[in-house]
């Protein structure tokens, strides 16, 4: 018999954290599958994408190290950057998209 105020476990052979009667066995399995899920659509969208450092974007936009680091903080910032591996990054796909952007807009240079 379980201390007072404890759940009795169910399932106490199962593999999942919160197999204590809070969720059905099925539920569980729907849980899992679905995080699984997720975490590989996630994965693969990092790994087909390809990454620059901060210091390769300076050098391509010409602008100081300081400056693209000071955009980590800035909400309206041309561009965010991502932390890969505990180390900034910026994905082509959305410095292209800047880029596009500032080419269309007469008055920063572009036509």
């Amino acid at each position: 018999m379980p201390p007072c105020g404890e759940a009795k476990m169910t399932n106490q052979n199962s593999n999942f954290p919160f197999s204590d009667g809070r969720f059905s066995e099925s539920e569980l399995v729907q849980l899992q599958a679905q995080m699984e899920a997720e975490v590989q659509r996630r994965l693969s969208q990092v790994l087909n994408e390809v990454f620059l450092f901060r210091a390769e974007l300076a050098v391509r936009w010409r602008l100081s190290y300081k400056a693209l680091a000071h955009w980590n903080s800035d909400p309206d910032a041309v561009i965010r950057p991502r932390k890969i591996g505990g180390r900034v990054r910026y994905a082509l796909s959305d410095i292209l998209a800047a880029e596009q952007a500032a080419s269309q807009c007469p008055d920063k240079g572009g036509e």
